[in-house]
């Protein structure tokens, strides 16, 4: 989900959960760390972007292998507890995992990649948002490159029509 339609279409709610943990007092500490942890996330996700357009398969794969790491061990955070949002944040994670090793198996998707570091980027600063930590902006390179190689619609990666 974008910025833009997140902003119109949960805006108002998303400032309120928000405004909730802000004004509880002090923010859980293992919400920092997950922030701590999206920042690593992004980090690689942008490296493995760089090495495809580099052709340095090698570190490309480094890169993704990190990041899941990463992912597993935001996974590993997920109380059970946490009902609707815990369930919602596994789906997340897991369906980054999934998209980076599909991703990673495929030289030259580096449009790919550049979707799935807007959705890291997204997902941290939501977090950050909550722990009243800085925003992380898009450097304006990837920025510009994700402008203008935009998603193909309706249509998987080989062409085929995708269900929607």
């Amino acid at each position: 989900m974008t910025n833009k339609r997140m902003a119109g279409t949960y805006g108002a709610m998303a400032q309120r959960g928000v405004g909730a943990y802000q004004s509880s007092g002090g923010v859980p500490q293992h919400m920092i760390q997950a922030v701590r942890m999206l920042d690593g996330l992004v980090e690689q996700i942008g490296r493995a972007h760089t090495c495809d357009v580099q052709k340095q398969y090698e570190a490309e794969y480094r890169a993704v292998e990190l990041a899941t790491l990463i992912l597993s061990g935001l996974l590993s955070m997920i109380d059970s507890r946490q009902g609707t949002v815990g369930a919602n944040l596994e789906k997340t994670y897991r369906s980054l995992m999934k998209a980076l090793v599909g991703v990673c198996a495929m030289p030259g998707s580096q449009g790919q990649y550049l979707r799935l570091y807007d959705a890291a980027l997204e997902l941290r600063n939501a977090w950050a948002s909550i722990c009243s930590l800085p925003m992380m902006p898009m450097p304006e390179a990837f920025a510009a490159e994700l402008a203008s190689n935009p998603p193909v619609s309706g249509r998987g990666r080989r062409g085929a029509a995708v269900a929607e």
